[in-house]
Protein backbone atom coordinates (compact mmCIF):
# COMPACT_ATOMS: atom_id res chain seq x y z
CA UNK A 1 0.00 0.00 0.00
CA UNK A 2 0.94 3.63 -0.50
CA UNK A 3 0.02 6.93 1.08
CA UNK A 4 -0.96 10.25 -0.47
CA UNK A 5 -0.46 13.71 1.03
CA UNK A 6 -2.54 16.84 0.65
CA UNK A 7 -1.13 20.25 1.58
CA UNK A 8 -3.27 23.37 2.03
CA UNK A 9 -1.52 26.74 2.27
CA UNK A 10 -4.14 29.15 3.56
CA UNK A 11 -4.48 32.75 4.66
CA UNK A 12 -3.67 32.17 8.34
CA UNK A 13 -2.28 28.64 8.44
CA UNK A 14 -1.13 25.57 6.55
CA UNK A 15 -1.93 21.91 6.99
CA UNK A 16 -0.84 18.58 5.62
CA UNK A 17 -2.79 15.31 5.77
CA UNK A 18 -1.77 11.86 4.58
CA UNK A 19 -4.26 9.20 3.49
CA UNK A 20 -4.01 5.54 2.60
CA UNK A 21 -5.36 4.15 -0.69
CA UNK A 22 -8.86 3.72 0.79
CA UNK A 23 -9.05 7.29 2.13
CA UNK A 24 -8.27 6.65 5.79
CA UNK A 25 -6.34 9.49 7.45
CA UNK A 26 -2.88 8.33 8.54
CA UNK A 27 -1.41 11.55 9.94
CA UNK A 28 -1.92 15.30 9.90
CA UNK A 29 -0.28 18.50 11.06
CA UNK A 30 -1.25 22.19 11.22
CA UNK A 31 0.61 25.45 11.83
CA UNK A 32 -0.77 28.99 12.11
CA UNK A 33 0.87 32.23 11.04
CA UNK A 34 -0.38 35.81 11.38
CA UNK A 35 -2.10 37.81 8.68
CA UNK A 36 -0.30 41.17 8.66
CA UNK A 37 -2.34 44.33 8.12
CA UNK A 38 0.15 47.23 8.10
CA UNK A 39 -2.40 49.68 6.62
CA UNK A 40 -6.16 49.79 6.26
CA UNK A 41 -7.18 47.60 3.33
CA UNK A 42 -3.83 45.81 3.17
CA UNK A 43 -3.23 42.14 3.93
CA UNK A 44 0.21 40.53 3.80
CA UNK A 45 1.96 37.36 4.89
CA UNK A 46 5.57 36.84 5.94
CA UNK A 47 6.63 34.53 3.09
CA UNK A 48 9.63 33.21 5.02
CA UNK A 49 7.40 32.19 7.93
CA UNK A 50 4.81 30.62 5.62
CA UNK A 51 7.37 28.41 3.86
CA UNK A 52 8.94 27.46 7.21
CA UNK A 53 5.53 26.37 8.53
CA UNK A 54 4.83 24.47 5.29
CA UNK A 55 8.09 22.55 5.60
CA UNK A 56 7.23 21.72 9.21
CA UNK A 57 3.77 20.30 8.47
CA UNK A 58 5.06 18.30 5.49
CA UNK A 59 7.92 16.84 7.54
CA UNK A 60 5.80 16.10 10.61
CA UNK A 61 3.05 14.43 8.59
CA UNK A 62 5.50 12.40 6.52
CA UNK A 63 7.38 11.26 9.64
CA UNK A 64 4.11 10.10 11.22
CA UNK A 65 2.92 8.22 8.13
CA UNK A 66 3.68 4.51 8.23
CA UNK A 67 3.41 3.98 4.46
CA UNK A 68 5.58 5.44 1.69
CA UNK A 69 4.07 8.63 0.28
CA UNK A 70 3.49 8.13 -3.42
CA UNK A 71 2.11 11.53 -4.45
CA UNK A 72 1.06 14.90 -3.09
CA UNK A 73 -1.36 17.65 -4.03
CA UNK A 74 -1.04 21.31 -3.06
CA UNK A 75 -3.78 23.87 -2.66
CA UNK A 76 -2.95 27.53 -2.06
CA UNK A 77 -4.47 30.98 -2.25
CA UNK A 78 -5.18 31.67 -5.90
CA UNK A 79 -4.12 35.30 -6.01
CA UNK A 80 -1.18 35.05 -3.60
CA UNK A 81 2.41 35.13 -4.79
CA UNK A 82 5.88 35.95 -3.53
CA UNK A 83 8.27 37.74 -5.90
CA UNK A 84 11.89 36.52 -5.80
CA UNK A 85 15.13 38.09 -6.91
CA UNK A 86 17.77 36.32 -9.03
CA UNK A 87 19.18 34.72 -5.85
CA UNK A 88 15.87 33.25 -4.74
CA UNK A 89 15.36 35.81 -1.97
Amino acid sequence: MSAYMGIDIGTTGCKAISFDETGNILASSYREYPLLTPKKGWAELDSNLVIKMCYEVISETANNTSLPIRALAISSQGEAFTPLDNKGK
